[in-house]
């Protein structure tokens, strides 16, 4: 492994640690939110709360798939792009997904 790789892999290996603890931290917020309400009076920390709460698990998801990748072959890397490129277009477009897999029915 050549020192640019490792690099990467040390960069990548820190933001998705970083985007672990953060997803972690949202969820428990939101738990105790639920159970004492301590933010109604701030509804637009709770509006970020909960968009942070959807979209952190893709995100931690990406980048250790990414980590793991960073040393594969393209074909493999493509692959992953691909899939990951399907999964944040069906969750932007939710319809898109029905009509990929009626394509795919047909």
């Amino acid at each position: 492994m050549s020192e640019n790789e490792s690099a990467k892999k040390k960069f990548l290996d820190g933001l998705s640690m970083f985007a672990a603890v953060i997803t972690v931290i949202t969820y428990l917020v939101l738990v105790i939110n639920a159970q004492w309400d301590f933010l109604s009076g701030v509804p637009t920390i709770y509006n970020i709360l909960v968009v942070i709460k959807n979209f952190a698990p893709l995100v931690v998801v990406a980048l250790v798939g990414l980590e793991w990748v960073s040393g594969r072959s393209l074909l493999v890397r493509i692959i992953y792009y691909a899939a990951v490129a399907l999964i944040v277009i069906s969750m932007f477009f939710p319809g898109t997904w029905q009509q990929l897999v009626g394509f795919i029915e047909q």
